[in-house]
């Protein structure tokens, strides 16, 4: 993205052009901040379901086995 921001350009770029491509240049990054920041909650939220359930977690599932 850098590179693409310091691009020298031939043409005087208008200060509307330049402003437009400075805002969605922000827009990506924060919405990859996003994607990540989800995809890391995610994680979180998949390792925590798959450790044990504590005592009562195993009560639960014995009492499931027990009436299957």
């Amino acid at each position: 993205m850098v590179p693409q921001l310091e691009a020298a350009r031939t043409d005087p770029e208008p200060v509307s052009a330049q402003a437009e491509r400075l805002l969605y240049y922000a827009l990506v990054g924060a919405l990859e901040a996003g994607l990540v920041r989800t995809a890391e909650d995610a994680l979180t939220v998949l390792r925590q379901a798959s450790q044990p359930l504590g005592p009562m977690g195993a009560e639960w599932l014995k009492r499931q086995e027990r009436d299957l």
